[in-house]
């Protein structure tokens, strides 16, 4: 039996009389079932940042945390930051900046859960920069080798 508590404002739990944990409870949400990981790829014209309330964003990422389908997502800093590296022939090349020029830029990204491609397609559009950039989803590829 997993016994929960909290003593002094911190949340603990027992686990079948055995070892005690502190948890935060937006950590404890249920696994989903048979679900897939998915990539969701956001894509922002980064002069248009202004256009986003970060407040959409926040309220969204708490929401899709806390819903138990959110396994990490993060925003990355400006595209003007990036390097880029090439190797050919055994030679390293390194330039500043992205690979390719495009109107929208990568700018962040959720690795999501989802039961199938729809319900990932529908995480996908809940994502604040969708009303103006581009989502990409792409289903994780399972592991072809045994993790060390």
């Amino acid at each position: 039996m997993n016994i929960t508590f909290e003593l002094e404002g911190q949340n603990f739990i027992e686990l079948n009389g055995g070892p005690v944990f502190s948890f935060s409870p937006a950590v404890l949400v249920p696994k989903l079932e048979q679900t897939m990981k998915y990539l969701c790829l956001v894509y922002f014209d980064e002069a248009r940042l202004g256009e986003l309330p970060d407040d959409d964003c926040v309220t969204y990422d708490t929401e899709i945390r806390n819903s138990g389908h959110c396994i990490v997502s993060e925003v990355l800093r400006s595209v003007q930051t990036a390097t880029t590296v090439r190797v050919r022939n055994d030679n390293i090349s390194i330039t500043d900046g992205p690979f390719a020029e495009t109107k929208e830029q990568l700018i962040g990204f959720y690795l999501v859960e989802a039961q199938n491609l729809d319900e990932a397609i529908r995480i996908a559009a809940k994502i604040p920069p969708a009303r103006a950039g581009s989502i990409e989803v792409r289903p994780i590829r399972e592991t072809v080798a045994p993790a060390t």
